[in-house]
């Protein structure tokens, strides 16, 4: 997003290449490149949508890694080979339906891990009405990887059913030009039983606001925030940095009911 949004600034429909580290404008290098462009894009495709494509062996693998509070995605035209796949992604309540479809009639296997937040706990999954196996990997932050090998031939339902989890949404700047760097960002967080924990970075004296999902379970206690606004699954609470020279650290602490 902070990629996406430069554009609207300086060289109108163009990324800078290199902007000041300090003060949000350019830095006197060209704009019109197109490896800047690149990067609103790569990262939507090879990280947020984790598509590699294996046109020899007709695999593909998908490791959306998509924000949590969004409830629909669609994507078209990824291609393999002289094949399209088109993946359409849905989140009602407590499930998560994936459905594919591919133009060509021969066989294409999928490698899916779509990843869930923290302590997200899964019931059932069906592929094709059918109850299928899946492994389960903990990541980096305790993020949860579900890993399928599924059989794709013009098209499949995945129905991903699961409850509970818990994360803290990406931090999301909307500088303008000539404000300054303020600094806020997220430097660790953790579930550990039913305790979630966050650390956060800041400027001495600043006040900064950050938003948490939560679809399912209460939140019945939070050390170092005061929530400002719920709306449906995302609360958005704010933070002060105690004064001091330069950069304070917060932890911040939810106590939840599951």
């Amino acid at each position: 997003m902070n990629n996406l949004n430069i554009y609207k600034y300086w060289g109108s429909g163009y990324i800078e290449e290199v902007l000041d580290g300090l003060v949000y404008q350019p830095s006197g290098v060209c704009r019109h490149q197109c490896w800047s462009e690149t990067m609103a894009l790569q990262p939507l495709i090879e990280g947020m949508l984790g598509f590699r494509p294996d046109a020899l062996d007709r695999r593909i693998e998908l490791s959306p890694r998509l924000p949590a509070q969004w409830d629909s995605f669609k994507v078209d035209n990824l291609r393999i080979g002289s094949k399209n796949i088109s993946m359409d992604m849905t989140r009602n309540g407590q499930q998560t339906i994936y459905a594919f479809k591919s133009k060509e009639g021969n066989e294409i296997w999928l490698e899916f891990n779509p990843v869930f937040p923290p302590g997200t706990e899964f019931e059932e999954v069906k592929w094709k009405g059918k109850s299928v196996a899946y492994e389960l990997v903990e990541e980096l932050g305790g993020f949860i990887r579900l890993e399928l090998d599924l059989n794709l031939t013009l098209e499949g339902q995945l129905i991903i059913t699961h409850s509970g989890g818990i994360v803290v949404l990406p931090l999301v700047p909307k500088p303008k030009p000539g404000n300054t760097s303020r600094g806020f960002r997220l430097l660790n967080h953790q579930l550990i039983s039913n305790e979630y924990k966050l650390t956060f970075e800041g400027k001495s004296g600043n006040s900064e606001t950050f938003k948490l999902y939560c679809p399912q379970w209460q939140v019945v206690k939070v050390t170092g925030a005061e929530l400002v606004n719920q709306k449906e699954n995302v609360y958005t609470y704010n933070l002060a940095f105690a004064t001091g020279p330069g950069y304070q650290v917060k932890e911040i602490t939810f106590l939840i009911e599951k």
